[in-house]
């Protein structure tokens, strides 16, 4: 029996004909996905599809499900940092960017389900779900961080810094004036000593 990552895999790929198409130039090639419960090794077939193997993978690439699932919300590749690859480090690159550019096509899945017009709207509901999500993740931060500087001041107003700067500077400039007026004095002044 084929394993959740192979079959997660096949899945995606079955959603992206193009990425099969460039996968299949890797035909007959081992490689394994480590990420979590979706994790398994495979032989790319001629067709572009992941076949269980026997023997240790050419490749693998390996991530982190919560970022990897986040990536793939976003519809954006996962962050270079969220990634290890491991084997042959040519081969190991070009299918990290290709298995960066699977999309998930949740609408297709949930249409199997509960039909078109649900799947739609479930979609909708969790695009808007994401968006009212980020945008409360920002008021917090901004409002944390006005926190910060007004209530406890843990971090300085850009025009407190600013003014600390100059006076500062104008205290340095001040300083190096007094020294030299010193300096003038004490050249102008006659030696004291007895002769």
């Amino acid at each position: 029996m084929m394993t959740s990552g192979l079959l997660l895999l096949n899945h995606l790929l079955q959603h992206n004909p193009e990425v099969r198409a460039d996968l299949s130039a890797f035909a007959g090639r081992r490689l394994a996905l480590r990420a979590g419960p979706f994790s398994g090794s495979g032989v790319v077939t001629g067709a572009g599809w992941l076949a269980e193997c026997q023997g240790e993978p050419e490749a693998w690439i390996q991530g982190r499900p919560l970022a990897l699932l986040l990536a793939q919300s976003r519809q954006r590749p996962p962050a270079f940092a969220d990634l290890t690859l491991g084997g042959e480090p040519p081969l190991a690159q070009a299918l990290a960017a290709l298995l960066g550019r699977l999309r998930w096509h949740v609408a297709d899945d949930l249409a199997r389900v509960f039909g078109t017009v649900a799947a739609h709207r479930l979609e909708t509901a969790a695009r808007q779900a994401s968006a009212a999500q980020t945008r409360l993740f920002w008021r917090v931060l901004e409002s944390w961080t006005e926190y910060l500087r007004e209530e406890t001041p843990l971090l300085a107003k850009k025009a407190d810094v600013e003014d600390f700067v100059m006076a500062v500077d104008a205290l340095r400039d001040d300083a190096e004036r007094c020294a030299k007026r010193l300096r003038l004095l004490e050249a102008r002044q006659p030696s004291s000593e007895p002769k």
